[in-house]
């Protein structure tokens, strides 16, 4: 008959309180991390994954040279939302391999990580966390491109930069940083003109010359109407959270404004900002 991963845990604890060895503890923390996905096991989930990361821990202090202890606790830190904890073990592990190909993938999974955890501050509209965390993102994006650019050409790799991008322009403009939005969405269509970001920006130009409209600012906001008109017709591709039904709302906008400014006899002007 087989022998249950809780048997084995209870194996592994009795060996371990003869011989502590951090292999044990790294082989301990796996069947908690396996038990903490699973629905029958009498070990709760959560005191599952504590049990893990202190195991892992353990492993650590008997062996602080080792990386793979080291990532794979970064990776659960993360899992369970424990932020800061988690950036100082990516930080160690690609501080340890920095050369090696865990470090390399070390670089990737920090990015990742950040990436998960500056979504999470702006859904909680921690804008300025929010921002810090996607530009640390960009950064380990330039620091992969240095180090393992292979990394950043697979599909995960685009997917990644994609997301990054995306996500440093949400936030820059829910902190109405338009400029420093725009070129974030640009970045995106330098990865791939499909992405999207062409939505992304039409709506932010549509947003801005509606301002310059409530401004009295007539002509630079017909030039930017029509400059989110042109962006609009540059591809069908929608992000993922945006309907077709809200891509026909921002369209009918644009016309409408578009079309009431010329029959105004508005001449659209130079735009100086």
């Amino acid at each position: 008959m087989p022998i249950s991963d809780t048997e084995k845990i209870a194996q592994l604890t009795a060996a371990l309180s003869i011989s502590p060895q951090a292999s044990l503890y790294k082989e301990r923390a796996l069947l908690f991390q396996k038990i903490s996905i699973q629905n029958d096991s009498e070990i709760p989930p959560e005191a599952a994954k504590e049990a893990a990361i202190l195991d892992y821990q353990s492993a650590i202090r008997l062996h602080p040279y080792e990386a793979l202890y080291t990532i794979n606790l970064a990776n659960l830190l993360s899992a369970t939302g424990r932020d800061q904890e988690a950036d100082e073990a990516y930080a160690k592990t690609i501080e340890l391999q920095g050369g090696m190909e865990l470090g390399y993938r070390g670089l990737s999974l920090y990015a990742e990580h950040l990436l998960k955890k500056g979504t999470n501050q702006l859904a909680a509209n921690q804008i300025r966390e929010s921002l810090e965390s996607f530009s640390n993102a960009v950064s380990q994006l330039g620091a992969i491109f240095k180090k393992a650019p292979w990394e950043l050409s697979t599909t995960n790799g685009v997917q990644l930069r994609l997301k990054i991008y995306e996500g440093l322009g949400l936030a820059r403009q829910a902190s109405n940083d338009w400029k420093g939005a725009v070129e974030a969405f640009e970045e995106m269509m330098k990865i791939d003109n499909t992405s999207g970001a062409s939505y992304y920006i039409a709506a932010l130009q549509a947003e801005v010359a509606g301002n310059y409209w409530n401004q009295r600012r007539a002509a630079e906001a017909l030039a930017l109407f029509l400059k989110a008109k042109e962006q609009m017709d540059k591809n069908s591709q929608l992000p993922a959270n945006i309907s077709l039904e809200r891509k026909i709302q921002l369209r009918d906008y644009i016309d409408q404004s578009i079309s009431f400014l010329q029959k105004a006899r508005v001449t659209p002007a130079p735009l100086t900002n």
